[in-house]
């Protein structure tokens, strides 16, 4: 009997014990599970800020190889077409370094993990690159004019720079959603900034002014205020602070200068402004632009890397605290279960002999 009723006891105290136990497993692996799912956010968000800021490395060389194949093409029967030709396979040479880095960076990442669209996006823009390789050998052969050569880097550039808006969509934390917008933003603005470069380079020279060209300049303008007009908004004020500081002095001065000439002389027959001068400023204009470029990739990836880093943190520290708090619950279920039991069959046996006693 006394067997029979330690049994019974011990079922009963357990069945007791186990709803409890059950319950706090089930909110350390569910606490466990946010930290891991946090986690593995923010390490795709590394990732892909990384595989971002690759690209943007990659279409500021390949700005710099369109530049160069508009000279080079425009130069046809020139003295200097030589020298431009030495420039531009230089150029070449570096945005293949830069591809193959980028197809590297491309090899890590599984691009499902960032969304359809991504997906899309990044086999666009390989599809762009496949084409570079006849598009320089017409290029090479003087077989394609400016304009279409000038469009093919153009479209390859932006198709990049799309990448990049896939890192606001899969952070749900808004400090790195907006740090990542504005980065977008910005490079954004600076492709448009090269292109109105050389497109305000062959009309100060032609000192004049077509309806189609007047058309692109204004578009080109407001897509840069546009975007300048979003980062700003989104931007942390260490960044505004060094955007604001680093963009200011002489070039960015005369930038506006000659664009106030061009806008009031558009209706005249000559514009007036030295196309030289023009070069020369927007080179200047477009280095202090890489030197912000530069300063937010640097901050993004630091900010990134800190956020992966304190999540992973974060999730080794729930898991730890989580599996010490279940383990001590179920050691102190187990001796609470063996010292009911064992009182229980103590207060039985005294009891019995109690009963034995009154018996006799």
């Amino acid at each position: 009997m006394s067997r029979s009723i330690h049994i019974s006891v011990r079922a009963k105290l357990i069945l007791m014990l186990l709803p409890p136990i059950l319950g706090l497993a089930y909110f350390s692996v569910s606490q466990v599970m946010s930290s891991y799912n946090l986690y593995w956010e923010h390490d795709k968000i590394q990732s892909l800020s990384q595989s971002s800021v690759q690209a943007a490395t990659l279409v500021h060389e390949l700005q710099k190889e369109r530049g160069l194949t508009a000279d080079f093409i425009d130069s046809q029967g020139k003295e200097f077409a030589t020298q431009l030709s030495v420039q531009l396979s230089v150029q070449r040479k570096l945005v293949d370094a830069e591809i193959e880095q980028w197809d590297l960076r491309v090899k890590l990442n599984s691009t499902q993990d960032y969304g359809s669209e991504f997906a899309a996006g990044l086999a666009k823009s390989n599809r762009q690159l496949m084409k570079l390789v006849p598009t320089r050998a017409k290029i090479s052969n003087l077989s394609i004019n400016a304009k279409d050569a000038f469009d093919y880097f153009s479209t390859l550039n932006l198709n990049l720079l799309n990448l990049s808006e896939a890192l606001p969509k899969i952070s749900s934390e808004s400090s790195m959603g907006n740090r990542a917008a504005a980065y977008t933003s910005f490079l954004y603005s600076m492709e448009r900034a090269y292109i109105e470069s050389a497109l305000m380079a062959g009309v100060f020279v032609e000192d004049n002014f077509s309806t189609v060209n007047y058309q692109k300049f204004f578009g080109l303008v407001a897509m840069q205020s546009t975007y300048m007009n979003v980062f700003q908004s989104i931007a942390t004020p260490e960044a505004l602070a060094f955007y604001r500081n680093t963009l200011a002095g002489e070039y960015i001065a005369e930038t506006k200068k000659m664009r106030n000439i061009a806008i009031n002389s558009a209706k005249k027959n000559s514009i007036g402004v030295d196309s030289t001068h023009w070069v020369k400023m927007q080179a200047g204009k477009i280095k202090l632009l890489k030197n912000v470029d530069d300063w937010l990739a640097a901050d993004l990836l630091r900010f990134s890397a800190e956020s992966t880093e304190a999540a992973r943190s974060s999730l080794i520290t729930v898991s730890v605290i989580a599996l010490i708090v279940f383990m001590l619950s179920v050691l102190f279920s187990y001796h609470v279960q063996n010292y009911m039991v064992k009182y229980l069959d103590y207060v039985n046996d005294i009891a019995t002999s109690i009963a034995a006693a009154s018996a006799r």
